[in-house]
């Protein structure tokens, strides 16, 4: 549909794993090298931009992105606050600070979301977040790149006027596992008392202890209720994803075994486990993070029921680079050797040749079309081309047979 800004040379290490591209009315956003940019989703062009020092985040499987998007302004979390920017126009609008008024602890703003007039944070202690400014990889099981980003308070304000609504303050959550879904926000936290007092808001063994699954309603905050569970071979990583009444709970131990648990969202009851040898063993294959398309759980090159665990697919395709999937109703898009696609339904797989994802996350489908900025800088592979594309999706086999000369909708762009 479009190619070209931003390359490469905005944009920063694509080994640090950095925070995913976001995209809402027309719009797409992409955090690059100390540089925010605000584009034209339907044409690309660069509508705005903002060079911010400050503003980094790396190693995104172990914590989570520091920005948002709502359909009115995109919120970016940088040390103790988090700016509103004006989406059409970059203007800095809003902003809120992570410690409540009269507070002297010192605090980072951690965890980030927008659910309606809500906007959603977590406090962390200084110094939690990962920079990734000198290109590392995470990829190794070491307590410097797999420790987890933890937070020792949750809170929700108005997302306008900054109002405080409510406040959360029991254990160390988990930042990676917090997870939102019709009026309930879910996460793993763990109580013990190392993990609870730790002077630093990175940790490994101590979050492994004394975990509890937890949901509190968003409005109130209240408990809803909250389990003990052991999710202690959650060793590399720890993520959770909801979806049709589903908690699910992923991770891989040391010696890359896949571990998956579910559980009913209304009550915390364990429904389904499964573990599994990671089947893709090289480029970060034991970092798989779960995609979920109506009642399919996609990860680790298995398609498994979302409500019973039961194995439908294991597929032994094999794709050379590192980053994780995405998916819209009937597609699948992700990093094989070049930008990859699957089709849900007839299984087929295309490649679009010269130009590859990052480490992370990057194919963004959204608004009818898929987004692809450039997220490759510092690569060393063969690959011809560093620059940022927008795929439109062509006719359909059966309308070209039918001679349907019809051209596929697409939004009209946002003003």
């Amino acid at each position: 549909m479009w190619w070209g800004r931003p390359g490469s040379r905005a944009m920063p290490d694509r080994g640090p794993r950095n925070p995913a591209p976001l995209s809402v009315a027309g719009r797409l956003y992409v955090q690059g090298n100390h540089t925010l940019f605000g584009i034209d989703a339907y044409n690309g062009t660069i509508r705005w931009f903002q060079q911010i020092p400050t503003m980094r985040r790396a190693n995104i499987p172990r914590d989570g992105s520091n920005m948002v998007a709502a359909a009115d302004y995109l919120y970016v979390a940088i040390g103790d606050h988090c700016i509103g920017f004006d989406g059409a126009t970059g203007r800095r609008e809003l902003f809120f600070r992570v410690d409540a008024p009269g507070t002297a602890k010192q605090e980072d703003w951690g965890y980030l979301a927008c659910v309606g007039d809500q906007l959603i944070g977590s406090a962390t202690k200084p110094g939690a977040a990962y920079l990734g400014d000198r290109g590392e990889w995470y990829e190794n099981f070491r307590p410097s790149e797999i420790s987890r980003v933890t937070s020792h308070r949750l809170f929700v304000m108005d997302r306008h006027g900054g109002e405080r609504v409510w406040n959360y303050e029991r254990g160390a959550i988990i930042n990676s596992t917090i997870t939102i879904a019709d009026g309930v926000i879910y996460f793993i936290e763990s109580r013990d008392p190392k993990a609870h007092d730790a002077k630093s808001g990175r940790l490994f063994k101590e979050i492994l202890q004394d975990q509890f699954l937890v949901a509190l309603d968003l409005k109130t905050g209240d408990l809803v209720w909250e389990k003990p569970y052991d999710f202690s071979r959650c060793q590399y990583m720890t993520y959770m994803s909801t979806a049709a009444d589903t908690l699910v709970v992923a991770g891989t131990d040391k010696k890359k075994q896949y571990h998956l648990y579910a559980f009913d969202t209304k009550a915390g009851d364990a429904l389904w486990q499964q573990h599994t040898p990671t089947k893709k063993t090289h480029h970060s294959g034991q970092l798989s993070h779960p995609a979920i398309v109506g009642l399919q759980l996609y990860v680790n090159k298995h398609t498994y029921d979302l409500r019973t665990g039961d194995v439908l697919e294991v597929t032994d395709f094999n794709w050379h680079g590192c980053g994780i999937t995405s998916a819209s109703l009937h597609t699948m898009f992700r990093r094989y050797e070049f930008h990859g696609m699957r089709d849900l339904v007839t299984g087929e797989r295309t490649e679009m040749q010269g130009i590859r994802s990052g480490c992370w996350l990057s194919l963004i489908p959204a608004g009818g079309v898929l987004l692809a900025p450039e997220s490759s800088a510092g690569c060393s592979c063969a690959h011809a081309l560093q620059a940022s594309v927008a795929y439109v999706p062509k006719r359909s086999e059966a309308a070209q047979n039918s001679g349907d000369q019809t051209k596929p909708e697409v939004p009209s762009p946002q003003p």
